[in-house]
């Protein structure tokens, strides 16, 4: 799974709307839409927001499970 497919999953598993998320972070709502589509790399300081805000790992956030890592 790509990240950008992995971070929209974890925010409708996580009841969060792309404006909700978009305040959270201190972004516009387009700014989410790009980051969704794949259309915008996303900066290491704003993964771990993101993390904190959906109260997830890193890992998790970018669709990387344990078994991927062994």
């Amino acid at each position: 799974m790509l990240i950008n497919e992995s971070i929209k999953e974890c925010r409708i598993s996580k009841g969060f709307t792309q404006s909700e998320l978009a305040e959270k972070l201190g972004v516009s709502k387009r700014y989410i839409i790009y980051v969704e589509q794949g259309d915008k790399k996303i900066p290491v300081d704003k993964l771990i927001q993101m993390a904190d805000i959906f109260k997830c790992s890193l890992d998790e956030l970018v669709g990387r499970n344990k078994e991927a890592s062994i």
